[in-house]
């Protein structure tokens, strides 16, 4: 669903999250979407690229708080977006509407009411990181990229840096490719690089390269390309 600009506060215009008033925030929706009812809770801000939004239990099942990441950049809307879904978690924990799937028949059910009655929300089910750039202020780091290619297909792996630099373990792990992987394929071109992408920390970076816990990521066409334009340490084309 796009957003629609109505008003100040849902500029699309993307902003600095550590500048949100969450607490603000969190009263503005309790009083528009749940006509006050929601109990204060702890909230904060995380740092983490595996979660955009979370409400968090203590050891004793008591919601311990609700935490926004802002490993990612995003407009305030799409922050209103995320907060929202996690209000309706807390609505649902304080009402006791608990159901075995988190996003649920009931969970759905207010979802879906809260988008028609506020079009410009766009409150998700659950949300893709792949849909957003990370943050600015993340710092640049250069990582080991493995970008394998088929076709219009792309997947990578992503290593520490250091990772590339080891001739012998690049060639045991290309040979390992073409005696164990390379039947699934029918033409495989693999390309080693250097890369500082900044969406490259958005994916699980391993220790080593190994065919033992080999964990591909599926690219789009446009990420590989601009991770492409970077000059490789290594091509290799196996068929």
């Amino acid at each position: 669903m796009k957003h629609i600009k109505t008003m100040h506060i849902f500029e699309s215009e993307q902003f600095n999250l550590k500048s949100a008033n969450m607490l603000a925030d969190f009263n503005m929706l309790n009083k528009m979407m749940f006509d006050g009812e929601i109990k204060p809770v702890p909230l904060r801000l995380m740092r983490t690229k595996y979660k955009l939004g979370v409400m968090a239990y203590t050891s004793s099942g008591d919601i311990e708080y609700v935490g926004i990441s802002d490993f990612y950049s995003i407009t305030r809307q799409q922050y209103l977006d995320i907060l929202a879904h996690e209000m309706i978690h807390v609505w649902m924990e304080q009402k006791g509407m608990r159901e075995r799937d988190h996003h649920g028949t009931k969970f759905m059910s207010k979802l879906e009411e809260l988008n028609k009655k506020f079009p410009q929300f766009g409150i998700r089910r659950s949300e893709n990181a792949a849909d957003y750039n990370v943050s600015g202020s993340t710092k640049s780091k250069e990582y080991g990229v493995v970008l394998f290619a088929e076709d219009d297909k792309f997947s990578l792996v992503a290593v520490n840096s250091s990772v590339v630099d080891d001739d012998k373990a690049l060639d045991e792990f290309v040979e390992g490719i073409k005696k164990h992987a390379l039947s699934q394929f029918k033409k495989l071109k693999i390309r080693i690089y250097k890369s500082s992408h900044p969406d490259i920390p958005k994916f699980k970076v391993k220790r080593n390269l190994s065919l033992k816990s080999l964990e591909l990521f599926v690219l789009t066409p446009e990420l590989a390309k601009e991770i492409m334009m970077e000059d490789p340490i290594r091509e290799v084309t196996l068929k």
